[in-house]
């Protein structure tokens, strides 16, 4: 594969993802949240499932550590990520959900160095710096009122939560990579946050059933399980190996761009000041990534998946 080729690949992923934010902001006004947050990863879960049984992957034994592991990552990547995501947006909107998720390889890098002693320059500090600062004005939306009042818009909070437990997730990603491959990893993590959400899901299918939702939602929830994913995973992974992921990671911060476009061929405004928090939030990811000093070479494994809604 040709470096423009998996630069469109990346291109295509990065739009996917930003398109997530808008179709799970289309799934909660029909759907309960946690409801719409189940079957899509039922849908993912089963789909990764057919993968890896017929893969030459999944043919690593797992032990007790790996399963604790793969525990933590369902709660982490799978159900808290996904339940705070699909409430989130059905109290913000989509442009401010991927402006704020945007921040997360900052939050991973801050958590890295606390957790795993993972060392950080002063340039990447900064970025980080920068970047909460550019999650700060969106979520307050540049009113320190809003700050003293504790006026936050829930929504934002709940994303907050889904950027800061994907940052989890990726660092345990880290370790559990060191036996298993990244399918392997995401189809089992996929598959335990699935089961954490059945007690969850029990009282709205009991309420609300699957005959009331229609075709379009269907429609969308097909999208969010198979195409935001199944395959921007695959995509994502095909491409990575042909480049590398600090060159990855600027196409990762094509979502909220993406987001943004599609959001306002939709009718949803773009105020300036989102604007403003999200070139700073992908400011500082670029400087706390070393996008903008150095290329990095791939890692052997990647954490399992990307922040993409």
């Amino acid at each position: 594969m040709s470096p423009y080729t998996s630069f469109a690949i990346l291109t295509f992923v990065a739009f996917i993802w930003g398109s997530t934010f808008v179709f799970v902001n289309l799934i909660v006004q029909e759907v309960p949240p946690v409801l719409g947050a189940f079957l899509r990863f039922l849908i993912a879960s089963l789909l990764f499932g057919a993968i890896l049984f017929f893969s030459k992957e999944g043919r690593t034994v797992l032990k007790k550590e790996d399963l604790a592991r793969i525990i933590i990552l369902g709660i982490s990547g799978v159900f808290i990520y996904n339940y705070f995501f699909f409430w989130g947006l059905k109290i913000t909107t989509p442009i401010n959900g991927s402006l704020i998720i945007a921040a997360n390889p900052a939050a991973t890098a801050l958590l890295s160095a606390l957790y795993l002693k993972e060392k950080i320059t002063l340039n990447q500090y900064a970025g980080i710096l920068i970047s909460f600062f550019g999650v700060g004005l969106v979520i307050t939306r540049g009113s320190f009122a809003v700050v003293a009042a504790l006026n936050f818009n829930p929504g934002d909070l709940m994303i907050l939560v889904c950027m800061l437990s994907w940052a989890v997730f990726a660092i345990v990603g880290k370790e559990v990579m060191l036996r298993l491959s990244p399918l392997e990893a995401t189809t089992y993590a996929t598959l335990a946050g699935t089961i954490m959400f059945l007690p969850f899901v029990a009282w709205p299918l009991r309420e609300e059933g699957l005959s009331s939702i229609s075709l379009n939602t269907w429609a969308a929830l097909l999208y969010m399980g198979i195409i935001g994913s199944v395959t921007a995973f695959l995509l994502f992974y095909k491409a990575l190996r042909y480049t590398t992921a600090s060159q990855a990671a600027i196409f990762v911060n094509m979502v909220p761009l993406f987001t943004m476009i599609i959001s306002v061929f939709m009718g949803q405004p773009v105020f300036a000041l989102q604007v403003v928090g999200g070139a700073l939030i992908v400011f500082g990811v670029a400087i706390t990534t070393n996008i903008l000093f150095h290329d990095r070479k791939i890692p052997g494994r990647e954490a399992p998946g990307e922040p993409a809604g």
